[in-house]
């Protein structure tokens, strides 16, 4: 009954902290989620394979990015006095794809401009390139704080009793940098979707397409081997041109379907309506703010004839900076006196039981 913690680093690991009796350890290598080191932006959680267990999404730089990385060749980037100017800078590197160096990411013309007096020593970006080692000496980079990255693919953590699988998410999905989401089902077929959002706009003359995504909404497909499908805006209409951060699901028009509200860098949030209309399925919409009881880590379970039991956890925090209120989203089949069981295990280890009859 103890919540335990997981956690995201930008230009780090996923931690797994493990919660005895109040008292947090961190559990990563066993987990398996320690060598995974990247510029993560944001987690959720849902059973996306309907074992049992709760799976988590989390959001990456993507691929569409000179910045390719591996274990065997991580990312890296220094922080530090690493120039003869006395101003501190964050240096990106990229590796040369024919001699495999190490080179600066950015331009001659953006250092320029962020550091005049680049431009006072270096005459052009052929003799900025010649002096690399001298501008960013060695004995300077040795000082500097360091940070590297060996996965930048947004993916799936499957669960497999306590450890963690990384699966990465399709091609469409590493299109640009991915930051919040959510996990609930938005068409109510009894498998957990996700959501999530993207683009970063950035400064630079040398930029990567970092701002070309649209979001992504990606339905369960009841297939463990590959859980998450991506469904193109046509199918799904939702398109997210701009700079999306945080993401929550709220039911806004109380029909009992998930909406979402998206917070976007720099411009006016985004509402999405949910106007599914299956045949075959109908919303379940459960709130967990009951009188006296505290719904984060509260552990839902429905089980009704035709589907799969559905289980999903209401998390303290998640997605990019977000909150999504203690209501969550399931599905049941669309037959007239039917019903189902609902099941609500409390953080504090207390289980609320009740069905639900359907007209």
């Amino acid at each position: 009954g103890w919540l335990d913690l997981l956690v995201v680093h930008d230009w780090g690991p996923i931690r797994v902290w493990k919660n005895t009796a109040g008292r947090l350890s961190d559990i990563s290598e066993a987990a398996g989620t320690s060598g995974l080191i990247g510029c993560w932006n944001g987690i959720a959680g849902g059973d996306v394979d309907q074992d049992g267990d709760i799976d988590y999404l989390v959001t990456n730089l993507g691929l569409n990015t000179a910045q390719q990385a591996s274990p065997e060749k991580p990312l890296l980037a220094l922080y530090g006095n690493l120039t003869e100017f006395g101003t501190p800078v964050l240096l990106e590197t990229v590796r040369n794809p024919i001699s495999g160096a190490i080179i600066p990411k950015r331009s001659f013309e953006d250092w320029k401009a962020a550091i005049p007096g680049v431009g006072e020593k270096f005459a052009d970006s052929r003799a900025f390139a010649a002096g690399f080692d001298t501008m960013f000496s060695p004995e300077r980079q040795k000082d500097a704080l360091r940070v590297s990255a060996n996965t930048l693919e947004t993916g799936l953590l499957i669960n497999e009793g306590g450890t963690f699988r990384f699966l990465p998410l399709p091609a469409i999905v590493q299109a640009a940098p991915s930051y919040g989401v959510v996990m609930t089902d938005v068409n109510f077929d009894g498998r957990t979707d996700a959501y999530l959002v993207q683009n970063r706009e950035h400064a630079g003359q040398a930029a990567d397409p970092t701002d070309n995504g649209m979001s992504v909404l990606l339905l369960g497909t009841g297939n463990a081997a590959a859980p998450l499908r991506p469904a193109w805006p046509d199918e799904s209409g939702l398109a997210l041109y701009g700079q999306g951060r945080s993401v929550t699901v709220v039911d806004l028009d109380n029909d009992d379907r998930p909406d979402l509200i998206v917070g976007v860098s720099e411009a006016a949030p985004a509402a999405f309506l949910n106007i599914e209309g299956s045949a075959e399925h109908r919303p379940v919409k459960v709130n967990l703010k009951e009188p006296g009881e505290h719904p984060e880590g509260a552990r839902v379970t429905l089980t009704c004839d035709g589907m799969a039991p559905q289980v999903a956890e209401y998390h303290a925090g998640g997605g990019f900076l977000s909150q999504s209120p203690p209501v969550m989203f399931f599905g049941a089949p669309r037959k007239a006196g039917s019903s189902a069981k609902l099941q609500i295990r409390w953080a504090n280890g207390e289980t609320t039981e009740r069905t639900i009859y359907f007209d």
